[in-house]
């Protein structure tokens, strides 16, 4: 359990700088091979609608989620923190609970529950490491966002609605001298009948 406790930030860490490294490393190889970009982005979505189908993948999101909620919540002080935190538990309720009855339902008569707690203890031993992950995410997210916030703040400028910003602008009157010809007299014609 020690060994345990001792290696969990440091994969924390490493899971960090690893999903880092991959949104770099796909940006850059999107730019130089667009067409195989799409090609991967294609395989990468098949294996994410499969990934959904496991309950263990929802257990991890949920970790996930509660962590960076709980980070979240640190940094900015929100109260709306809780409803992540909230979604998150019953993410991980929901994958364990769903995780160790399909691992039950997949078993042979005898041995069902044994399958039942495998399961659990599989994916029970999954969590601190995603939470923590989670956690120091919402951390990093927090932090650029607390420290974008006097950034936006700085640049409002408020002005007192009496004082016009600027002053008014009359319209600039032109005088021309304007001569306006006499009407021509009309002759009438004579019609003869």
């Amino acid at each position: 359990l020690a060994t345990f406790l001792v290696k969990l930030p440091a994969r924390a860490v490493r899971n960090i700088v690893k999903v880092l490294y991959d949104i770099v490393k796909t940006c850059i190889y999107a730019a130089v091979h667009p067409l195989k970009a799409l090609n991967q982005l294609a395989k990468l979505l098949v294996n994410l609608a499969y990934e959904l189908t496991k309950p263990e993948t929802w257990t991890k999101i949920g970790a996930g989620m509660i962590g960076a909620s709980c980070g979240q919540a640190l940094i900015t002080g929100s109260p709306l923190s809780a409803i992540g935190v909230g979604i998150g538990a019953a993410m991980v309720i929901g994958g364990l609970s769903v995780g160790a009855l399909q691992a039950a339902l997949e078993a042979e008569e005898g041995s069902r529950g044994e399958a039942a707690l495998q399961n659990l203890d599989q994916q029970i031993q999954e969590i601190p490491e995603t939470m923590l992950t989670g956690f120091l995410l919402g951390l990093l997210m927090g932090g650029i966002r607390r420290f974008a916030e006097p950034v936006a703040t700085a640049v409002t400028v408020e002005v007192p609605q009496h004082q016009p910003v600027f002053p008014p602008i009359e319209p600039p009157v032109i005088e021309l001298p304007i001569t306006i010809p006499a009407p021509v007299p009309v002759h009438p014609i004579p019609i003869a009948m």
